[in-house]
């Protein structure tokens, strides 16, 4: 596992990890994966981070936690999408108990995305667009977008990642391929840093 993990990480094998850790919102992995895989945009993710996981490996470790004392299973706080990967693939998962590590995270760039043509649900295009946003960067770090907020005007998301001051602009050309991948139009432009 690339990266370092606050607390303390350990590493276990998938069947052990679906029958002892619960998803984030959901009783059952069968149902998350079945929810996951029917929508185009996360089935690009479990598949881009099956991908990725077979060939280099974890890079942040699964983070869970109990939702009440008394809960005798824990839950996946951050890395849905890492678990139902690595259960895919068979491959062991690291775990930490606590809260998601957000290192790198602490400072973030602001990205405007505007869709050119907006059409149906404005609920369903800003889902997509932030759905899309989290992806494997051309430099190799894995862009996780966290935060994302629709803007007064339809068509027009405002995204949330890590700061990345040398690659803004390919950054952003990597939102507007992944959208225009997925049959949105879009220009995306970094806005601010925070």
């Amino acid at each position: 596992m690339r990266g370092t993990a606050v607390g303390r990480v350990r590493t276990v094998p998938p069947e052990w990890f679906r029958s002892h850790v619960l998803p984030a919102a959901q009783d059952s992995w069968d149902q998350l994966e079945a929810d996951l895989l029917a929508d185009q945009d996360e089935r690009l993710r479990v598949t881009e981070l099956c991908s990725d996981l077979s060939a280099s490996g974890f890079e942040h470790a699964v983070t869970v936690g109990r939702d009440k004392w008394w809960n005798r299973r824990p839950r996946v706080r951050d890395g849905i999408h890492r678990s139902v990967a690595a259960m895919r693939l068979g491959i062991d998962i690291p775990i930490r108990f606590g809260e998601p590590e957000m290192d790198g995270y602490d400072e973030q760039d602001q990205y405007t995305v505007t869709v050119t043509e907006v059409s149906g649900d404005a609920d369903a295009l800003f889902e997509r667009v932030y759905s899309l946003a989290s992806f494997r960067s051309g430099d190799g770090f894995w862009m996780r977008c966290d935060v994302a907020t629709g803007g007064r005007t339809p068509g027009v998301v405002n995204l949330f990642m890590p700061r990345r001051e040398s690659r803004r602009e390919v950054i952003a050309g990597e939102i507007v391929e992944r959208l225009r991948v997925a049959g949105i139009s879009a220009e995306a432009a970094f806005v601010s840093e925070d």
